[in-house]
């Protein structure tokens, strides 16, 4: 995987949970707290054997699943009749989109150390 997918995986991940939070009785918390789910959390645990020592990578894994774990209860908030606290988490100002952008870095750091 090259850092151009890793973003536009990551960016339709993003762009999906921004419009389904408007209906959040349709998603599962379950499923989305599991960082193992997801294209780049597929890669992450399928390196993890050659990776696993490098801080790079541990953490990129960190923080995916850090990122999963609090959009999952962002949903749980939407799906108890909080929506605008979920949104407020993941609007512009919130962590989600922080804890986002951290996760790109990571990920870039972890492929120019992967590929020097």
């Amino acid at each position: 995987m090259d850092f151009s997918q890793a973003i536009q995986m990551h960016m339709a991940w993003v762009k999906n949970i921004l419009v389904d939070i408007q209906s959040p009785a349709a998603l599962n918390p379950e499923d989305i707290a599991r960082d193992d789910l997801c294209e780049i959390g597929k890669w992450i645990y399928e390196i993890d054997a050659q990776y696993h020592d490098l801080p790079e990578y541990r953490k990129l894994k960190d923080l995916h699943k850090e990122l999963h774990q609090s959009t999952s209860d962002a949903v749980i908030l939407a799906q108890a009749g909080k929506v605008e606290e979920a949104k407020e988490f993941l609007s512009v100002d919130g962590s989600f989109i922080d804890t986002s952008k951290h996760l790109l870095e990571c990920c870039s750091k972890l492929l120019a150390t992967m590929n020097p």
